[in-house]
């Protein structure tokens, strides 16, 4: 049972769903919670946080309030006066005044001591404080040195007072006025009051302790530096941390913030706000840990349900999961039995439904082949017997024709009238010789599924393809006759704008009269294709009726004028190209006029009239001009339009033209190299002349001296004293002659002529071009 679960890909697929959905949701739900509660505690702690900071900001407001409102009375107190500024005080005058300092120092909890300082015997009087009665006392000393030296001292603001130890807090804070309202001077006097930093952190702890337990609360300057904390902070964070929280308020300039702080493994919240004098911050700083020490708990209690609540759902889903399988399971036998599997054998593909979707569409594909083939089967029926019914629509009965409509599902209705034409591709022959088979056949096949549907909108319609060059439509009328062509001409038009634009092809139509009933439908096919052969006379692309074909059908045989004829044989005799193509063009015309089934004929006599008159050329002529008459004859018969053929006729001329020219001018090139091989034979021979090569060759002087002139660019005189004087160089640098000897043995009989010539045609005399060869090589020694 379990290797078959195994192999259920499709069950597994249903039990991790439902798992991991149930998981999934599970999870997102309590982290949700979890982090809303921590979000929402650590809110809750920010309230209380801002609650008790907001009370100690009060409080010291208060305590501010009161010893500005102390110091400004006692400044300006007349008993005070001898104290502060007298240089000779009477010593009744300063217990009055001590007096006077002690009573107000009983009458508030928060002062530590009260210090008046006398710039004019610089001397201070202090009560409350034992380090401060004497001038030598601990704490009198350095604040007496601070008073003396100090130009800085902020007037009326508490100072925090470091003078004992200074790296354990603040003494007390000092409240310092003087007569200046400016800055304060040395030289002047100033009454102090300090306040106790215990009564400070009292109440800072008092309200911190009440508003936010299990947290440290401290006071902190501009700088971020603590002077005043509930304890060393030391013991609170190690000495990174605190550098990271001086560095964190230093740059803090928001009233109210939080942020935490790394220590080691730890994280402390921090809440600070600013007291709004002095540039203080009361800062409040929490273990994290202790803030969401609940949070935490609940989330270990949420996990332990999560998984037992995980076990009970796994079960669940497990049963859920069998009975919604059951119906796959079922299908799933039932096609692996179909299929002839065997007990156990697993499935092939990656899970059950695909498995199904898999034989699903493998028996679709075989039920598509089968209809496919066998509506080919039935389409290629179907054609058949409309192609019998257009090319011999006599063998059908009327119950023959009806039966076969109905079982082929012919779209022509089986009654009334009917419309045919043919549709030819032109230039099949040239289409045929750079296009494949399979090529050919898709453009029959669209060529007859487009005017099928152009046509369904406005009649029904069959098409069939006759042969490979080309298809008949059939379609039944719904008009009268004169609208239904009109109809049927403007829809062919359409259908040859599109194969062109589609397929770049060009298409002949020719449209049929009216066929009453299908009896008449083969002698409409029949007149139809000889409509289509009219393209040889009115050119491509035209769509033929009856109408438009007709004045030709009426032409009777004729013949061709004997004078162009004449003309044409006296131009291919002169190959005169001007007269040969109008002489072919002017007989083309005459073409034209023929009737259809003649212009075949009589391109036939146009070539063998070419082809005569080659042979009345070839008579009279050393060596015949060949030509293959059986290819022209084939050729000119092939083309499709009369100008087709008329170009053919003049590339058959032009090619007897250019035949004939070329073996003229291989016979009068060997002719020249005959007389040049003489001349360079017998150069010596002073007769060596025209008249004596001419005699040689049986020819007239004339003849052989205009020929040698057109082929050579020369006379043949001037030929002969160039192979002589020729002769002449050779001799002279090799052969020690005198130069008589030598113009005598080239052929010259006078030396004045040779001399002249010599010159003219190397620009020195005979001996001075030996004289100048003699020297050469010693010059270049």
């Amino acid at each position: 049972m379990l290797k078959n679960r195994f192999q259920s890909k499709y069950l597994q697929r249903i039990l991790v769903s439902v798992t991991l959905f149930m998981c999934t949701l599970l999870v997102a739900s309590t982290s949700f919670i979890y982090y809303g509660a921590e979000k929402r505690v650590l809110g809750m702690q920010v309230d209380a946080n801002k609650k008790m900071m907001s009370q100690v900001k009060h409080n010291l407001t208060y305590m501010n309030e009161i010893i500005h409102n102390l110091s400004f009375n006692l400044f300006n107190d007349h008993e005070l006066i001898p104290l502060i500024d007298g240089r000779d005080n009477d010593m009744m005058d300063v217990i009055r005044a001590n007096d006077r300092l002690l009573k107000v120092l009983n009458s508030s909890s928060f002062l530590h001591s009260i210090v008046v300082y006398n710039s004019q015997i610089q001397d201070m009087y202090a009560v409350g404080h034992d380090g401060l009665e004497t001038k030598n006392s601990p704490l009198a000393t350095p604040l007496l040195h601070y008073l003396m030296t100090e130009k800085s001292i902020p007037r009326m603001q508490l100072i925090p007072m470091n003078l004992s130890q200074p790296d354990h807090g603040v003494d007390f804070f000092s409240f310092v006025i003087f007569s200046s309202y400016d800055s304060y001077q040395t030289d002047q006097s100033a009454l102090i009051l300090n306040v106790n930093p215990e009564w400070i952190y009292t109440n800072l702890k008092a309200v911190n302790d009440l508003a936010v337990p299990q947290s440290v609360v401290f006071l902190t300057d501009r700088e971020g530096n603590v002077f005043l904390s509930g304890r060393p902070e030391e013991e609170l964070l190690s000495p990174a941390a605190r550098r990271e929280l001086t560095e964190t308020l230093k740059g803090y300039n928001e009233p109210l913030g939080t942020f935490r702080i790394k220590d080691g493994n730890s994280t402390f919240f921090a809440t600070t706000m600013s007291v709004g004098m002095y540039d203080w911050r009361v800062v409040s700083l929490q273990p994290y840990d202790a803030l969401v020490g609940v949070i935490k708990e609940m989330r270990t209690a949420t996990i332990m349900a999560v998984i037992g609540f995980l076990l009970v759902s796994v079960a669940v889903s497990v049963w859920i999961s069998r009975r919604l399988y059951a119906p796959v399971d079922r299908m799933m036998q039932q096609i692996h039995t179909a299929k002839g599997a065997g007990e156990g054998t697993s499935y092939p593909i990656r899970d059950e439904l695909t498995y199904v979707t898999e034989s699903y569409h493998q028996i679709k594909r075989m039920l598509r082949a089968i209809q496919v083939e066998k509506e080919g089967a039935m389409q290629i029926v179907s054609n058949y017997y409309l192609r019998r019914l257009i090319a011999d629509c006599r063998s059908f009965r009327e119950d023959d024709f009806l039966q076969c409509r109905q079982q082929s599902g012919w779209r022509i209705l089986p009654h009334g009238a009917y419309l045919l034409a043919v549709l030819r591709i032109d230039d099949y022959s040239a289409l045929t010789a750079v296009t494949p088979d399979s090529r050919l056949r898709l453009y029959q096949f669209a060529i007859s599924n487009i005017a099928a549907e152009l046509f369904a909108d406005h009649y029904p319609c069959e098409c069939v393809q006759m042969n490979n060059e080309h298809s008949v439509l059939l379609f039944s009328l719904k008009q009268d006759d004169e609208t239904s062509r009109l109809t049927a001409t403007s829809v062919l038009i359409r259908l040859q704008e599109i194969v062109a634009d589609y397929y770049k092809l060009s298409l002949t139509i020719a449209l049929s009269e009216r066929i009453e009933d299908y009896r008449g439908i083969s002698d409409a096919y029949a007149a139809a294709l000889h409509y289509s052969t009219h393209r040889l006379i009115f050119g491509r692309g035209r769509i033929f009726s009856r109408s438009m074909v007709e004045s030709n059908l009426m032409q009777e045989e004729t013949g061709f004028p004997a004078d162009v004829e004449k003309k044409l044989g006296d131009g291919l005799r002169r190959n005169d190209r001007a007269q040969i193509e109008q002489s072919v063009t002017e007989l083309f015309r005459h073409l034209r006029t023929f009737h259809i089934d003649h212009i075949q004929h009589g391109l036939l006599h146009l070539v063998q009239l070419v082809r005569t008159t080659l042979k009345e050329i070839n008579g009279k002529r050393v060596h015949s001009i060949p030509y293959d008459w059986s290819s022209a004859n084939r050729k000119i018969l092939e083309q499709e339009t009369l100008e087709d053929s008329r170009q053919v006729l003049l590339d058959i001329c032009g090619s007897i033209g250019d035949k004939t020219v070329n073996m003229e001018q291989e016979k009068n090139r060997a002719l020249m190299d005959t007389v040049k091989s003489i001349i360079e034979a017998n150069y010596a021979d002073m007769n060596l002349s025209l008249q004596s090569l001419a005699y040689m060759l049986r020819l007239t002087p004339a003849y052989v001296g205009k020929l040698f002139r057109e082929v050579e660019a020369q006379s043949v005189s001037d030929y002969i004293n160039e192979v002589r004087l020729n002769q002449a160089l050779v001799q002279l640098e090799t052969k020690p002659l005198s130069i008589k000897e030598i113009m005598e043995r080239i052929g010259y009989s006078s030396e004045s002529t040779f001399f002249k010539l010599f010159k003219q045609r190397y620009g020195v005399t005979p001996k001075e071009y030996r004289l100048k060869k003699t020297l050469e090589p010693t010059s270049r020694k």
